[in-house]
């Protein structure tokens, strides 16, 4: 029996360790994040906020062309706060067979400054505090890390 087409959809405040978690765990996934968009050609992260929509429309387009070529295991790699900043990729997803996995790294409020100092893309303590602060749960979601 041949594994099903799956879609993961990561959760976590920025310096959770999703992008590990990735790495470590789904290595032949294509891996669609708004991050890459910042990523120069000499591999430097260099964030733009002012690109911030462009590059969530450049993720969105890396999915819809794995989608499509029907690749086996597709991972969104974004903070995805609220339930509506990933709900098109399920949407999408499921309208083309896949199954659905929602992981959402643990952290609790106290992480925080761990995670201002340990996300490798200079998201502030305060930036990192306004996403706890509005993050949503979802009863769908498994829980790691």
């Amino acid at each position: 029996m041949t594994n099903p087409r799956t879609l993961i959809i990561m959760r976590g405040l920025p310096g959770s360790g999703k992008s590990t978690f990735v790495k470590e765990n789904f290595p032949d996934a294509v891996v669609c994040s708004a991050d890459s968009f910042f990523v120069n050609e000499d591999g430097e992260y260099i964030f733009e906020n002012w690109k911030l929509q462009q590059a969530h429309q450049h993720c969105f387009r890396t999915f819809i062309e794995a989608i499509t070529s029907d690749a086996e295991i597709i991972v969104i790699d974004n903070t995805n706060t609220c339930r509506w900043e990933y709900e098109n990729y399920v949407f999408m997803a499921e309208k083309f067979g896949y199954r659905i996995r929602i992981i959402r790294m643990n952290f609790a409020e106290s992480d925080i400054p761990l995670f201002g100092k340990r996300n490798i893309h200079g998201v502030p303590e305060l930036k990192i505090n306004q996403m706890f602060e509005r993050f949503e749960d979802d009863t769908d979601e498994e829980i790691r890390g």
